[in-house]
């Protein structure tokens, strides 16, 4: 009985952690697709600047896997969210050289649910940036 309990209990931590590795690779993957989608015209599949919308654009596209290292070794999640959302950064800032993200995803998501009435579009909004940014996170010293 003692050893078919732990059996049992090996069984489930086992299971809890390949749970756990899946959750976080589709947890990965999302915020990758999100970046190969939206991010890579610009800053380039390894995040260095060097995309190819570069030789069109008038601006120097930051290299981003650098942002926890140009803020002394922290990745600041809540400006990188909000700087991707772009939907808060008041006129006063200036021009805007990135597309405002949160708009683009807040329209696809009354798109995509516009036969679902109690659908919430910021949360749709908000797990696209999450993903994003958790992606842009794991990017840090590339």
């Amino acid at each position: 009985m003692k050893r078919s309990l732990i059996t049992a209990a090996l069984i489930g931590l086992g299971l809890l952690a390949v749970t756990g590795v899946a959750s976080a690779q589709v947890r990965a993957d999302m915020g990758r697709l999100e970046y190969e989608a939206n991010c890579v015209a610009c800053h380039g599949a390894g995040g260095k600047g060097d995309g190819y919308y570069t030789k069109v654009i008038n601006a120097k596209v930051p290299d981003i896997t650098t942002i926890a290292k140009r803020n002394g070794g922290v990745f600041p999640v809540e400006k990188i969210m909000m700087l991707i959302d772009g939907r808060e950064v008041p006129p006063a800032h200036g021009v805007r050289q990135m597309p405002i993200w949160g708009i683009d995803y807040s329209l696809k998501s009354a798109e995509i649910y516009k036969n679902f009435p109690t659908h919430d579009p910021e949360t749709y909004v908000r797990v696209r940036i999450l993903a994003l940014v958790d992606y842009l996170y794991l990017m840090q010293g590339r």
